[in-house]
């Protein structure tokens, strides 16, 4: 189950960690990591949220962002949440 959103302040840098359930791996094949940058890329336009470094590692991400407006992140579902990258 996904926690609250978390206020954020536009201008700041924030560390994200997302981390796979039971820590399992998000990423299962080569072409997952290419499809999550690829999501990433679209979803930081329309958030308009500035990305100073990440990390993929095959059971979690890590990012620096920093939102323009106060919202941190809202992926590509409008929720917060990612949709699946491959099926389980």
């Amino acid at each position: 189950m996904p926690r609250t959103s978390r206020a954020a302040v536009g201008g700041l840098v924030y560390h994200v960690l997302n981390r796979g359930n039971g820590r399992l791996p998000i990423f299962r094949k080569p072409g997952d990591f290419l499809a999550f940058l690829e999501l990433m890329a679209d979803a930081k336009e329309r958030a308009e949220v500035e990305i100073f470094g990440f990390c993929l590692m095959s059971n979690h991400d890590s990012t620096e962002r920093s939102p323009k407006s106060g919202i941190l992140w809202r992926g590509l579902g409008g929720n917060g949440t990612w949709p699946p990258i491959s099926p389980g």
